[in-house]
């Protein structure tokens, strides 16, 4: 019997000592299907990974490189296939580059697995300024991701796209939550991994409050100010994150 299953309860004792009820005992008994964790049997990581990745990776045709497939055999999986599965997803979308390499690996790991078990034993040091890049690469994605997303509701509300009956009318009351959503991450200044990255944010944080205080009473003031700064700033903004987020995965 597995380590994994030797440490589940005694069920059959427990029945004999009173503290587990007999018919429910034989009804859980008719399937018994242990799933030990993978580091039991590393030999069909390999073959689990790829058939997840082909999958998982259907749109973008990214390539399961062999370094990565090396180290997830090796690594001392504390759970059983679906903690792979997990590890694989957030490598696929976290990673817009079709050449992964195990520093995209590792930082996949060190987000969901919380670092509590690393692929190579490191000075703790080291340590924390991996998981901090980590953090930063996790904090980074999700600006981007509210950025993105206030832009594109206010493209709705000044390009013209009334003549189209398919596109929604724009959220005024979900653009309120996205710059609350984006003022709640500028609270964090050390997670944007360089001042100029968040100099540049909250720069743009600013010109949407006022763009957004404008809105209320003069529209055409607003649609003024949106063609005249706010368009380009919202596109030097998200590359200029894109960038730190390459940044980051250089750093050694």
């Amino acid at each position: 019997m597995s380590d994994h299953c030797s440490h589940q309860p005694d069920l059959f004792s427990m029945v004999q000592s009173g503290r587990f009820r007999e018919d429910l005992y034989y009804r859980l008994a008719v399937f018994f299907i242990p799933t030990p964790p993978l580091r039991n049997h590393p030999e069909d990581v390999p073959l689990l990974a790829e058939h997840l990745w082909k999958n998982l990776s259907k749109r973008s045709h990214k390539v399961l490189p062999s370094e990565i497939i090396d180290a997830l055999k090796s690594y001392p999986w504390p759970g059983n296939v679906r903690a792979l599965n997990h590890v694989l997803r957030r490598l696929n979308e976290m990673f817009r580059t079709n050449t992964l390499t195990i520093r995209h690996l590792q930082t996949a790991l060190d987000i969901d697995m919380e670092k509590k078990t690393p692929m190579e034993e490191s000075p703790a040091c080291e340590k924390e300024i991996m998981l901090h890049r980590a953090q930063c690469l996790k904090h980074l994605k999700r600006v981007h991701e509210v950025i993105h997303a206030i832009q594109f509701t206010l493209q709705l509300i000044f390009e013209d796209h009334k003549a189209d009956r398919d596109v929604p009318e724009p959220d005024h009351t979900s653009l309120s939550f996205r710059f609350h959503d984006l003022e709640m991450l500028c609270m964090h200044p050390l997670l944007f991994y360089t001042q100029k990255l968040f100099n540049e944010i909250s720069g743009l944080k600013g010109k949407i409050n006022y763009l957004l205080n404008v809105l209320q009473n003069d529209s055409k003031g607003a649609e003024r100010y949106w063609i005249v700064e706010m368009a380009e700033a919202f596109k030097q903004a998200l590359s200029a994150i894109f960038e730190e987020i390459e940044n980051v995965l250089r750093e050694k």
